[in-house]
């Protein structure tokens, strides 16, 4: 092995020791993690690999209408579904008005069916259907959009339907219900969150359902609950308690739950961003409070990385992120364990909601979490010489603390010519991710038109080679020997040729020691799993005995690190 090598493979596992602190396995964190960060680790790498990208939507190649903010949902069992806005035709099947187009994919996000059109008036409407948001819910999966109304000014509708097969069929689509239309309004900007059987929708709206609200301008936060797969919902209510009387614009919400009757909201409020929260399902709501430094901030988005057991009595972390200036930020909140309230005093919001990060330059951020600790961020930022778009990628296994080096989510970014934008990611929560975008760029002779780019990826080392990381295969409970000590069930002895074009799609070096570590072999041993194949001896290693070392300070060290976290 290499000393480049050597440091690529410390550097991958690193960021899986990294992540699987975020368990309860402190102390085989602290002994590893120690025996990598002594052996010479300073910057950990992506431990990634990612897929080829592809285009999302088969017709790319013959369309010509633009297709666009693209949302993504999964089952957790390898099957995925995108939906989209879109002006195409689908060859003259439906009107060149914006409609909401949906594909499937059974197979990981590796291959997708033809773009089928989900709203139902596709073929008869000639108004816009844009703006979708997706979730799985159960066996059904459920979609909302915004529905520009005929005569098209500033009236607009959200609408809703569901799939109960994997997406090939979707219900008529059908309005949230209100008590009144007094002034017509604008509905927009839907936004939904689930934990299974309970899902919340919430938009912005400038209706007058209440009798409360001061102008037509005044837009508030909606929102409406279903507790049946989205089969019927409840009456559109007002969610920010200070509706009554105010004159600011609330718009662009977003929603998360952490499965355990607990649910946040953030969203775009005069010239910042604030939260609220509800502790009873939705209920009721908390007065809404501005996140600190998000003063300029727009576009914000929220997640819950756990859902807790009843005996669970670890933290967990809500984080939202934001575009502030020029850049893509992270801010998180603490829940602190099953006592945790978010009746959270208004001179004490800086105890909880801790003071938001920079993790890159650009603009239009999306996060999501695999509720294991590791949170995937993606946005669009100018290219070098800001000559066009492209989309970028970081990801963090602390909560939101730390974020990795930023990574172009194509590897021949650098050479095109068309926009990338409003990228999604998403992912089972077993270490399988698939991030999405839009991009005009004619690569592969599909036009110039707004086409959508997939990518499947997933971290790695994955010695078994199952498809899941060793860290998920761990977490899931697998006892393949290759994960406990042993030599993998595909012990493999030979050279690690034949994996050194799997990462011909990212031309970050570090990227490959993800590979190069996929066999365990690349020094020509076998691969017995000892502590000499955990922190390799030569250039770049301590061998056994200063492992051993190492790993005995360790042991010193597990009681100190489980009483800092329980005192957080």
């Amino acid at each position: 092995m290499s000393t480049g090598d050597c440091l690529n493979w410390r550097n991958t596992m690193r960021v899986e020791i990294n992540k699987l602190g975020t368990k309860r396995n402190r102390h085989l964190v602290w002994m590893a993690s120690l025996a990598v960060t002594l052996s010479g680790i300073i910057t950990p790498a992506w431990g990634q690999f990612l897929g080829d990208v592809a285009v999302l939507n088969s017709n790319a190649g013959a369309d010509s209408g633009d297709d666009g903010n693209v949302q993504l949902a999964t089952d957790g069992a390898g099957n995925w579904v995108a939906v989209w806005q879109s002006d195409d035709t689908l060859d003259g099947s439906i009107g060149n008005d914006l409609d909401i187009l949906v594909a499937t994919s059974s197979d990981g996000g590796a291959t997708w069916s033809d773009p089928a059109a989900l709203n139902s008036d596709a073929t008869t409407d000639s108004i816009d259907d844009l703006n979708p948001a997706i979730v799985s819910a159960g066996a059904n999966w459920i979609v909302v959009w915004q529905c520009d109304m005929p005569g098209g000014g500033t009236v607009s509708n959200v609408h809703h339907s569901r799939s109960a097969d994997g997406g090939s069929t979707w219900s008529a689509q059908t309005t949230f219900s209100t008590p009144s239309q007094q002034n017509g309004g604008t509905d927009a900007d839907p936004a939904l969150a689930t934990d299974g059987s309970r899902t919340i929708a919430v938009w912005s709206s400038t209706r007058d359902i209440d009798g409360n609200q001061n102008t037509t301008s005044d837009a508030d936060i909606f929102m409406s609950v279903s507790t049946d797969g989205g089969g019927s919902w409840s009456t559109a209510s007002v969610l920010n308690t200070n509706n009554e009387g105010d004159a600011a614009a609330d718009t662009t919400p977003s929603i998360a739950t952490d499965g355990d009757g607990n649910w946040m909201a953030v969203w775009h409020s005069t010239l910042q961003i604030v939260f609220a929260r509800s502790e009873d399902n939705g209920g009721t709501w908390s007065p809404l409070q501005p996140l600190p430094g998000s003063a300029g901030g727009v576009g914000p988005q929220i997640g819950s990385d756990f859902q807790r057991s009843e005996s669970d009595t670890d933290a967990g972390y809500w984080l939202a992120s934001w575009t502030l200036g020029n850049n893509v930020v992270a801010a998180r909140f603490l829940d602190t364990g099953p006592d945790f309230s978010l009746d959270v005093p208004e001179g004490e919001i800086e105890d909880v909601w801790r003071e938001p990060v920079t993790v890159g330059a650009g603009t239009n951020p999306y996060i999501a979490t695999d509720r294991l600790g590791t949170w995937m961020m993606v946005w669009e930022t100018a290219a070098e010489g800001g000559a066009d778009l492209d989309v970028i990628s970081s990801r963090s296994v602390n909560n939101g603390i730390d974020w990795m080096e930023a990574l172009l989510l194509e590897a021949n970014a650098d050479g095109d010519a068309g926009d990338d934008t409003t990228p999604r990611v998403a992912t089972d929560g077993q270490s399988n991710w698939v991030a999405a975008w839009s991009s005009d760029d004619d690569r592969d002779g599909i036009g110039m038109d707004g086409d959508l780019l997939v990518v499947p990826f997933t971290f790695l080392p994955d010695c078994n080679e199952n498809g899941v990381s060793d860290v998920q295969d761990l977490a899931n409970g697998l006892t393949d020997p290759c994960l406990t000590g042993g030599p993998p069930a595909n012990d493999n002895t030979n050279d690690n040729g034949a994996n050194t074009n799997d990462n011909t799609t990212n031309d970050n070096a570090n990227d490959n020691a993800a590979n190069n570590n996929a066999n365990a072999n690349g020094n020509g041993n076998d691969n017995s799993g000892g502590l000499d194949d955990l922190i390799p001896s030569g250039p770049c290693g301590f061998g056994m005995l200063g492992t051993f070392a190492v790993l005995m300070l360790g042991l010193g060290l597990i009681q100190v690190s489980t009483r800092r976290r329980r005192a957080r």
